[in-house]
């Protein structure tokens, strides 16, 4: 099983600036920034549990008070992910070790007064006190990544904070949300993976000691999911002919032949060379499959005796490093 590694980058944002002066109110939250830092982990896109990754800090910092002593006091906020992102997804907030992270369209939290200290359930509070307390406060949130999410498809996920704040020393309270946008941006390198797996029946065509010549046929399935664009190639042991142990592989008495046709290619004895396709990618989350049908073409009567003629079919599955959105589909979300 082969990891993706994820990217967590918290960018810096500064509110708007307005200039203080007695004809115009200053808002709180104007005064503010927030820097963060970079953290990296492992993440599987084929694992059945979420990933989370700690370490993410926020520095919350306001700016040193303009002449009067007005300041943001204390800032009450959420993060809103884009409409479509997993429901999975979390950032944790350590006060209070809630998730603070909504969906844009869904149900999200409605602030109560900005100078109340009681907030939703959801809702996050950064509190500096008043002018002369210390103007920088770090916080340190966990990001989980929801196991449906698809990197390739999103491979980048922006994180907004929507937010009301209380002003101090003569600003005003900001009372109808604001949102500061990509607060949190989420970006995730993939590498190529793919999990791939026989889901049918044996190829068996039975006893044949009495069949005179071919065309029963039996089929089968590959399981697939990938991250990316993949090459498949199918080789036969013996040449696309059945023989006993130690048998001959050249046609004869002590051979049967048989054809294969696999994504869209039919091979057998004389016709044995598989061009190798470039597949769509088939996705993490649901299974793609891909049939292989194995077509009789000649009947025992008349060959060397052995209860066992088999061949050996090879089929390998390549990931490659190509996002593989323009290459045709090998596989079918159904079997």
């Amino acid at each position: 099983m082969l990891l993706r590694i994820v990217r967590v980058t918290v960018l810096a944002f500064a509110a708007a600036v307005f200039s203080a002066s007695a004809a115009h109110a200053v808002n709180c939250g104007s005064d503010v920034q927030v820097t963060g830092g970079v953290t990296a982990g492992n993440y599987d896109p084929f694992a059945p549990n979420p990933v989370t990754f700690g370490g993410v800090n926020l520095t919350f910092t306001r700016a040193i008070a303009a002449s009067g002593g007005g300041k943001t006091q204390t800032m009450h906020f959420y993060m809103r992910q884009p409409l479509g992102s997993p429901a999975g997804n979390q950032v944790i907030w350590p006060d209070t070790s809630e998730n603070i992270l909504f969906t844009a369209g869904g149900t999200v939290p409605s602030f109560n007064n900005p100078s109340s200290p009681n907030q939703p359930t959801g809702v996050a509070t950064v509190d500096w006190g008043g002018a002369s307390q210390p103007d920088v406060i770090v916080k340190t949130v966990q990001v989980t990544i929801d196991p449906s999410y698809d990197p390739v498809a999103q491979p980048t996920i922006d994180f907004d904070l929507v937010y009301v704040c209380k002003g101090t020393g003569g600003y005003d309270n900001v009372n109808s949300p604001l949102t500061l946008g990509g607060v949190i941006h989420i970006s995730i390198n993939v590498l190529s993976g793919l999990q791939a797996s026989y889901a049918g029946p044996a190829l068996d065509f039975g006893d044949l000691s009495e069949v005179t010549s071919g065309g029963a046929v039996e089929q089968g399935l590959f399981h697939v999911r990938s991250s990316g664009a993949f090459n498949v190639t199918l080789t036969s042991g013996n040449h696309f002919l059945m023989t006993y142990p130690a048998g001959p592989s050249t046609p004869g008495a002590g051979t049967i032949g048989y054809a294969v046709t696999f994504v869209g290619q039919t091979r057998q004895n004389g016709n044995e060379t598989f061009s190798i396709p470039t597949c769509h990618r088939a996705g993490t989350n649901a299974v793609q499959y891909i049939p292989i049908t194995a077509t009789l073409l000649e009947g025992g009567l008349g060959k060397t005796p052995s209860p066992t003629y088999v061949d050996t079919l090879t089929v390998t599955f390549s990931p490659i490093a190509d996002p593989g959105t323009s290459q045709p589909f090998c596989s079918s979300a159904t079997p």
